[in-house]
């Protein structure tokens, strides 16, 4: 992951003091979030930004909610407020700091259209993480000047070291279930969260040829 972590990296901490919005688009299980949440935790981004939030959209948008979300990562409560209170709240905080905001799994540029009515360009050095499985939403939402990242499948070989340290963490795979167990993970065809969910499963059961 350290390519895709790097990639992400240079992008958020570019020197500009317009929005930019980064997207990483990809299907279910490629690990988007992961590469997200590395980043988001990452040390060096902490020092880069003032106040940093994630929200979670996914199918289910929900304004209020995402308002409380930014609202409480700026000032560390939530108070009862209506929606425009809350809106005054987070357009004030955004444009006098540098702010990062993770915005994960957002599946509708409707949800895109009405967020963005905070993100108004103000030099506020604002950065925006966004990741989606939607080519259509990537397209609606992201800057000319940063390309969409796309978040790709493992090969074979990075399967099998992600497959190998979820059973074994850090002995060795037994010689005599590396060829059947290699044939398991081709199958798996390179998407993370499925290798990581049949190493779990094999993880659990007698490591035998005949099992």
């Amino acid at each position: 992951m350290e390519d895709d972590f790097n990639t992400i990296l240079d992008r958020l901490t570019a020197q500009t003091y317009e929005l930019v919005v980064i997207s990483i688009i990809g299907m279910g299980g490629t690990r988007k979030t992961t590469v997200a949440r590395k980043a988001y935790d990452n040390s060096y981004i902490h020092s880069r930004f003032d106040k940093q939030a994630w929200v979670t959209i996914s199918k289910e948008y929900n304004k209020r909610q995402m308002l409380l979300e930014f609202v409480s990562s700026i000032t560390g409560s939530s108070q009862e407020m209506s929606n425009d209170q809350l809106m005054e709240i987070v357009y004030s905080g955004l444009k006098d700091m540098r702010f990062l905001i993770v915005i994960d799994d957002i599946q509708s540029t409707e949800a895109w259209a009405q967020m963005q009515r905070i993100f108004l360009n103000d030099d506020n050095k604002i950065r925006i993480l966004l990741t989606t499985r939607l080519k259509y939403v990537v397209d609606y939402v992201s800057c000319p000047d940063f390309t969409p990242y796309s978040k790709t499948f493992l090969s074979l070989d990075d399967s099998w070291i992600l497959f190998t340290k979820n059973i074994f963490k850090k002995d060795l795979c037994p010689p005599l279930l590396i060829e059947i167990w290699k044939h398991i993970v081709q199958h798996c065809k390179g998407l993370p969260l499925l290798v990581v969910v049949v190493s779990r499963l094999l993880g659990k059961i007698d490591p035998t040829h005949n099992y």
